[in-house]
């Protein structure tokens, strides 16, 4: 009887392992769907339009007591890598970025190191209005500090 209990249990194994195995390989092989071919289209698009020019980018402080004018910076898309020229001139090298499509938004992701200071995380969108996106500063000593930026010249209010 323990036998055929044991027999029973190796034969489900066996047969759920092929199953599994069986739904992996028909994943793999899935063709393409429109949906997926408008996507990579778009990323190539966007691929294109990124390193057509440079982007000046306009830095603010989201969480400053005082609004001063935006700083401004020049990124710079080319072959798979991007360059921020204030970046560039603390240490930062070019870095590889990476194209992604979520929730009908394309966004472009990089990660930039200095050995000495620390990291610096990027991430910029697309949406209607143009490309905005955030700058995460991760010093190995110190407090880490956040910037968002936009293509679009800020409007500045004076009170």
């Amino acid at each position: 009887m323990g036998r055929i209990v044991i027999l029973g249990l190796i034969l489900s194994f066996l047969v759920t392992g092929a199953l599994s195995v069986g739904n992996a390989w028909a994943q793999a092989e899935r063709q393409p769907t429109a949906q997926d071919l408008r996507n990579a289209r778009k990323l190539d698009d966007t691929r294109r339009i990124l390193e057509s020019r440079e982007w000046i980018i306009y830095i603010s402080d989201p969480v400053a007591k005082k609004k001063a004018a935006a700083e401004t910076d020049v990124l710079t898309f080319k072959e798979g890598k991007i360059n921020s020229q204030n970046l560039e001139a603390k240490g930062y090298p070019e870095s590889n970025y990476t194209l992604g499509f979520q929730d009908e938004v394309i966004y472009w992701v990089t990660m930039k190191t200095n050995p000495e200071v620390g990291q610096v995380f990027l991430r910029g969108e697309f949406r209607d209005a143009g490309m905005s996106g955030t700058i995460s500063m991760r010093p190995f000593k110190g407090a880490r500090t956040s910037y968002t930026f936009t293509v679009a010249t800020p409007t500045v209010v004076t009170p």
